[in-house]
């Protein structure tokens, strides 16, 4: 979701890339499933946000 490439990446740049998890949510129709929702961040070497994305994915977990 919400797919952005604000800056361009120049050939012989580096990428550092962090994640933030914003929610967790259980899944209504499969109690075994949640929905985790995080935002990602890849920076060049200069510090610039070159792509930004938020991204749900769908997670088994562990039971309780």
């Amino acid at each position: 979701d919400n797919l952005r490439w604000p800056n361009p990446l120049r050939p012989g740049g580096t990428i550092s890339v962090g994640t933030q998890v914003v929610s967790i949510s259980p899944s209504r129709s499969r109690p075994d499933h949640g929905i985790v929702r995080t935002d990602i961040t890849a920076m060049n070497q200069c510090g610039e946000a070159v792509t930004t994305q938020s991204p749900s994915l769908w997670i088994l977990h562990r039971p309780r």
